[in-house]
C-alpha cells in the first residue's frame, strides 16, 4: 500500500498561502492609492509616481534602454524628491493614520439624527438673514493638521449657540464651527484655503476654505453665503448647492450615520464593508498583476543568441585576429519573467584588466553575463573563450582603446 507524501501537500498549502497573501496586501495598497486618489490634493503627486511607473514598464516591455537605466539609476533620487517635495501630504497622511480609532466605541447620548435639525434650522434661517455660516462636521479624520486657531470648548448642537456665534456682531462669525461625535469642540476655526483657484462654482472665503478643507479631508463642510443667501455642501473637494431643507436633512443624516454611529458597535466591523466596491476593484486589479506579472507557473528555458563584450584591454595589448562575436546563452525562470524580457538587452562581458600577453582561456560565468535578476544562466556555450592577447605597435601620439565592443549581432530565442 503506497503512503501519501504529506511534503508535497504542505508545500503546496504554503505556497498557495503566499500567493493568496501577496494578492491581498498588493490589494490593500491599492486601495489606499485609489483612496487617496479620491482627494484633490493628492491627485497630482500619486499621478506623476503612477506615470513613471508605467513608464518604466513600457520601458522594459519595448526595449527602451536608457528610458529604464535613468529610471533605475535615478529611483533614488526621485523618491528622495518626490518625499521633499510632498512631504507635506505625507505628514497629512501619517497624521490620519495615527489618529484612526478603528475600535474606538462612541459613547454617545443623543442620535445621529437628532443633530442634523438643528443645522438645517440654522443653514436655511442664516440664508435668508444673509447671514454667513461654516459649520465642519468631522469625519473619521483628524483635522489637527488643517484646521488652526480658535477655541476649543464642548457644547451642544443648538440652533440658538450657533447663531449667537455667527451673529455679524461676534468677534468670531467669519470663523468655523468644530463639530466631532455630536458636540461643538470649537469655534471661530481657520481653515486652509482651497488650491482649485479654476473652479468658478463658489465665490468668497468661506467656500474657498470649505472647499480646501474638505480637499484634505473626510470632513462634511456646511456652508451659507452672505451675499447671495444660498445654502451650499462641501466634500471631496466638490462643492454642492442645497435647494432644499429636505435634500440638506438627508445629506447630513447620510453623513453623520456613516462618521458618527450611535451604536456601540466598533467601527471596524463597519468600515470593513464601506467602499465595497472600490475594494472589490482593488483585489481584481491585484489578482490580475499577480497573474499577468508574479504568477510562476513551470519552469522554462530559452536560449538566445547573444553578443560578446570584450572590456577593459590593457592599453599596451590587443586582441589578435578576430576573437569569437557571438555566445548561445540559455536562461531559465518563470513564463512572466520571459515575457517582459527584451533579448537585445543581453548579453556576455569579458573583463580583460588582469591578463599579460598570450594566449588566454577565459571562462564564462554567470556574472559575466547581462540578464533580468528573475532569471538565472543555465548555459553558456561556448563556456570558454580561446584567444590571444598581443602587444600593440602603436604611432607616436595614438591611443589605443581600452575597451573592444564587438558590433551586436540581431538577439534572438532559439
Amino acid at each position: 500500500m503506497t503512503t501519501f507524501d504529506w511534503s508535497i501537500l504542505r508545500s503546496a498549502l504554503v505556497t498557495d498561502a503566499t500567493e493568496v497573501v501577496d494578492i491581498l496586501v498588493a490589494s490593500v495598497l491599492i486601495y489606499g492609492v485609489l483612496r487617496l486618489l479620491r482627494t484633490p490634493a493628492n491627485r497630482m503627486p500619486l499621478l506623476g509616481a503612477v506615470i513613471l511607473v508605467g513608464i518604466y514598464f513600457v520601458a522594459r516591455v519595448f526595449g527602451l534602454f536608457l528610458t529604464e537605466m535613468l529610471l533605475r539609476t535615478a529611483g533614488l533620487a526621485l523618491f528622495v524628491v518626490f518625499a521633499i517635495a510632498f512631504q507635506e501630504d505625507i505628514r497629512r497622511a501619517i497624521l490620519r493614520w495615527r489618529h484612526w480609532r478603528p475600535f474606538q466605541a462612541l459613547n454617545r447620548s443623543r442620535h445621529p439624527s437628532d443633530d442634523v435639525e438643528p443645522l438645517v434650522d440654522l443653514a436655511f434661517q442664516s440664508a435668508e438673514q444673509r447671514i454667513g455660516v461654516l459649520i465642519v462636521l468631522q469625519g473619521h479624520e483628524t483635522l489637527e493638521h488643517c484646521v488652526n486657531g480658535g477655541i476649543e470648548l464642548l457644547a451642544p448642537i443648538k440652533t440658538s449657540l450657533m447663531q449667537s456665534i455667527f451673529d455679524p456682531h461676534s468677534p468670531g462669525h467669519d470663523g468655523a464651527i468644530v463639530i466631532r461625535d455630536g458636540q461643538i469642540v470649537r469655534i471661530c476655526a481657520q481653515l486652509p484655503l482651497s488650491e482649485n483657484i479654476d473652479d468658478g462654482k463658489w465665490r468668497g472665503t468661506r467656500h474657498s476654505a470649505g472647499l480646501g478643507l474638505s480637499e484634505r479631508t473626510d470632513a462634511l463642510i456646511l456652508i451659507v453665503s452672505e451675499e447671495r443667501g444660498i445654502v451650499s455642501l462641501a466634500q471631496n473637494g466638490r462643492l454642492v448647492e442645497i435647494a432644499s431643507a429636505a435634500d440638506l436633512t438627508l445629506r447630513l443624516g447620510s453623513f453623520l450615520a456613516e462618521h458618527c454611529p450611535a451604536t456601540h458597535r466598533p467601527r471596524l466591523a463597519k468600515r470593513l464593508f464601506q467602499h465595497s466596491g472600490l475594494k472589490v476593484a482593488s483585489l481584481a486589479i491585484a489578482a490580475l498583476g499577480w497573474f499577468l506579472f508574479a504568477r510562476q507557473g513551470d519552469t522554462i528555458e530559452q536560449t538566445f543568441v547573444v553578443p560578446i563584450e570584450y572590456r577593459n584591454i590593457p592599453t599596451n595589448l590587443c586582441l589578435e585576429d578576430r576573437p569569437p562575436a557571438e555566445a548561445r546563452l540559455t536562461l531559465s525562470g518563470p513564463d512572466p519573467a520571459f515575457a517582459l524580457l527584451s533579448p537585445s538587452s543581453l548579453r556576455v562581458r569579458v573583463e580583460l584588466g588582469g591578463y599579460d600577453s598570450g594566449a588566454v582561456d577565459a571562462h564564462l560565468t554567470e556574472q559575466d553575463c547581462v540578464h533580468p535578476p528573475d532569471l538565472s544562466v543555465y548555459r553558456i556555450e561556448p563556456s570558454v573563450l580561446h584567444f590571444r592577447l598581443i602587444p600593440c605597435r602603436t604611432r607616436p601620439g595614438e591611443k589605443v582603446a581600452a575597451l573592444i565592443a564587438v558590433e551586436d549581432p540581431t538577439s534572438g530565442a532559439e
